[in-house]
């Protein structure tokens, strides 16, 4: 419906991040997240994060990075979350699939890709 939408890199503002972690806090009792720590993890290589809110709610958020170990760069999800009353609407497959994208712009392999994926359900 068009009441959702999809936002990228939005965690700007101190009220912003402070709206994710809320929400995340929703799913995730034991919330692991300040506004300190996604400061952090912003300065990490092609941080990225997609947000799909609906009436002006983040209902879903993932968030992205690029690993480096010695010659390897990989693409990392750190976190997913779909709010409980939004689930089975192919949310978190929408996510998965924009992650995927960023992660073949910047020249992430297929290969690699694959490997990640294939880690993520172990």
């Amino acid at each position: 419906s068009n009441n959702y939408k999809s936002v990228e890199n939005n965690l700007r503002t101190d009220e912003e991040i402070k709206h994710f972690i809320d929400q995340h806090s929703k799913i995730f009792r034991r919330a692991p997240y300040n506004v300190e720590k996604i400061r952090n993890m912003q300065e990490i290589e092609e941080f990225k994060n997609i947000s799909v809110f609906k009436n002006d709610v983040m209902i879903a958020n993932i968030l992205l990075h690029v690993e480096v170990t010695g010659v390897n760069k990989y693409g990392w999800v750190e976190d997913l979350f779909v709010d409980k009353e939004h689930r089975r609407l192919g949310i978190a497959d929408y996510l998965m699939d924009k992650a995927f994208e960023h992660f073949k712009e910047i020249g992430l392999n297929e290969s690699r890709l694959e490997a990640w994926s294939s880690n993520r359900r172990a």
